[in-house]
């Protein structure tokens, strides 16, 4: 089978990380390539790499021409082009988030089409939630967070698809029936870890007895480091030993508001922006950290990275027991039920600082599972299953979008009478096994 497998082959790329591991596993047993759009610094990889300036008619019917076309759809800018071919050739979608809101709205402002945008978002979820949307692209922060929430937009990304993929049963139920396709859970993979290096330079007069808490990823505001922050200062033994470091890449305007929001609980110097680090710096400061934190909500990731990368290096983490941090086994990480006070967060903290023992025992748990359950080789097991049934689904997608395409031209695509009639001719064509 010839297979392309879009993605950004980027360097800072998450999802390029994952695709470029999984299609390193995938070309075992298939003719795989690599396309990108035209972005450096580039990641290295052994899979060949087709580059494309735009997603062009003829980078199109190029792409139509392989047996199958796999697009890593994430919530960024770096998709928009791989959008773009995912509307035009029928493939297999990978969702890495379950919201690609952030995504739809660069394609918008990109062709000038934000009154598009508006429409798009109401049709979907209506006027009220359209209304939240708008007012959000100008407020930014939580309130953008919370509206992508409610308008993830992945619709339109998985219509005519020949399936998805998803991380999390989670993300799973959220899409099921959005697709013709069948929709197929992957394991995540991670990357093999590296030699810890030094720690960064904001660490770099840490007391020897302090408590070390680490929160990696992007710093948005679902990150809730603020609720963090105020665990640490509402507790004496915290408040007097505990340091929290926030590693990703940040805003100076973040930054400061977090700074002065640890002044105002008398945490001045307890908090360290690391911005971003490289592996070798990540891995030292996740040798060091006592605890890890991924207290993410909204939960707008199909499944977190990070919170794999905390937990494969034996650290314990807290998370939220919502979305698809609940899937997880009890006994790797440690739970926070919701709302995810700062008292409930701050009684979690403690528990892993007194009992030294047993936060050990949850760490070497979470690598352990992580060892066993999240390979590239199990990711790629599970692509090309997934991969089979998509083109088992390309007879029964492409007469539906030909259906479809036929009604609106006639005028019929609001007509339910006739969308029931195809909808049931195309079952009597195509049963399910």
């Amino acid at each position: 089978m010839r297979v392309a497998i879009l993605t950004p082959v980027l360097e800072m790329s998450a999802v390029g990380h994952v695709m470029a591991s999984g299609a390193a596993q995938l070309r075992r047993r298939h003719d795989v390539e690599l396309w990108s759009p035209a972005m450096t610094p580039r990641l290295r990889t052994s899979v060949p790499v087709r580059v494309f300036e735009e997603a062009t008619p003829l980078v199109a019917e190029e792409l139509g021409t392989f047996d199958l076309a796999v697009f890593a759809i994430g919530d960024s800018a770096w998709h928009i082009d791989i959008l773009r071919l995912a509307r035009a050739v029928p493939g297999l979608i990978v969702l890495h988030d379950i919201s690609v809101a952030n995504l739809v709205t660069a394609l918008h402002v990109r062709d000038g089409r934000l009154p598009a945008l508006r429409r798009e978002v109401e049709w979907w979820y209506g006027s009220d939630v359209a209304d939240q949307f708008e007012a959000a692209m100008s407020a930014g922060g939580r309130a953008w967070l919370d509206a992508c929430a409610r308008a993830p937009l992945v619709e339109q990304c998985l219509a005519g698809s020949l399936g998805v993929v998803v991380h999390s049963e989670w993300a799973a139920g959220l899409v099921e029936g959005m697709s013709l396709g069948d929709v197929t859970v992957a394991p995540l993979p991670v990357a093999s870890a590296v030699a810890p290096t030094e720690l960064p330079d904001v660490l770099a007069d840490l007391p020897a007895d302090a408590v070390l808490i680490v929160t990696l990823g992007h710093v948005n505001a679902n990150r809730r480091i603020e609720v963090l922050l105020d665990a640490i200062a509402d507790d004496p033994e915290l408040r007097e030993r505990a340091h929290l470091t926030v590693v990703g890449e940040h805003a100076e305007k973040v930054a400061r508001a977090l700074h002065e929001h640890a002044d105002r609980r008398h945490l001045a110097g307890r908090l360290h922006l690391t911005g971003r680090i490289d592996d070798g710096a990540l891995a030292a400061v996740l040798d060091r950290a006592d605890v890890c934190a991924a207290l993410r909500d909204p939960v707008l990731e199909a499944k977190s990275a990070s919170l794999l990368t905390q937990m494969r290096a034996a650290r314990p983490v807290l998370v939220l027991d919502h979305a698809h941090y609940a899937e997880l086994p009890d006994q790797v990480v440690v739970k926070v039920p919701l709302p995810g006070s700062s008292e409930q967060i701050s009684a979690a903290l403690r528990g892993l600082v007194d009992d030294a023992g047993a936060a050990a025992a949850i760490g070497a748990r979470a690598k352990e599972f992580v060892e066993a359950h999240h390979t590239p080789s199990a990711y790629a097991d599970a692509m090309a299953a997934a991969a089979e049934r998509a083109l088992a689904a390309r007879p029964v997608v492409t007469t539906a979008v030909a259906l479809a395409r036929r009604l609106d031209r006639a005028g019929l695509a609001g007509d339910e009478l006739m969308r029931g009639l195809v909808a049931n001719g195309i079952e009597e064509l195509f049963p399910a096994p």
